[in-house]
């Protein structure tokens, strides 16, 4: 089980690397952060010793096939970005594809799909399966922050004047083809 890192303070305001990495974006042209992107691919280098990740292929405006509702295949319109000095790839579990994509996992697997090996590393993009969504509540003696902020959440929509992103179906249960609740895929491997 993990939690979000955050804290609360005196004023009962939240306080967590999303709202960090706000900060140094918004005072700094060393970070940017890309809203409504999709990460396509690891771009890598091969040398006779290592392999190195040198930047991404990104496809802005692209969505995951979860927050498209699975309406098949996307016309990407992509662009490479190159790093400078290193590649941090932290996409969390819905992306865990584009390892495959980029040429690390199983050889025999990527070959069935005409994706050239790059890493041969059979555990990646194996056991895929759906996270579980329990929800809980629960009833406090005194104020309390919590690290969601479910107004909001519930209150944004594509024509919303917010800044944030429309988090709305990540929370509303049954809105799109192909949510199943408690399901999981033990097993599988998949490339989308």
């Amino acid at each position: 089980l993990a939690e979000v890192s955050w804290t609360g303070d005196t004023t009962f305001r939240r306080s967590s690397i999303r709202d960090r990495l706000g900060q140094v974006a918004a005072n700094s042209d060393k970070l940017t952060i890309m809203t409504n992107t999709l990460a396509t691919k690891v771009l890598l280098c091969k040398s006779a010793k290592d392999v190195v990740a040198y930047g991404v292929s990104v496809a802005p405006g692209a969505k995951l096939p979860i927050a498209q509702g699975f309406r098949g295949k996307q016309k990407l319109n992509e662009t490479r970005i190159i790093a400078r000095r290193e590649v941090i790839v932290s996409a969390g579990v819905f992306p865990s594809p584009c390892y495959n994509l980029s040429g690390i996992g199983d050889s025999a697997q990527l070959y069935k799909f005409g994706i050239p090996s790059i890493v041969h590393r059979p555990g990646v993009g194996s056991n895929l399966q759906d996270n579980d969504e329990v929800p809980a509540f629960w009833e406090l003696k005194q104020n309390f922050t919590d690290p969601v902020p479910f107004g909001e959440a519930f209150s944004t929509s594509a024509h919303s004047t917010s800044l944030e992103p429309d988090i709305d179906t990540y929370f509303v249960s049954d809105q799109w083809p192909g949510f199943v609740h408690g399901t999981s895929y033990c097993g599988s491997w998949y490339i989308c």
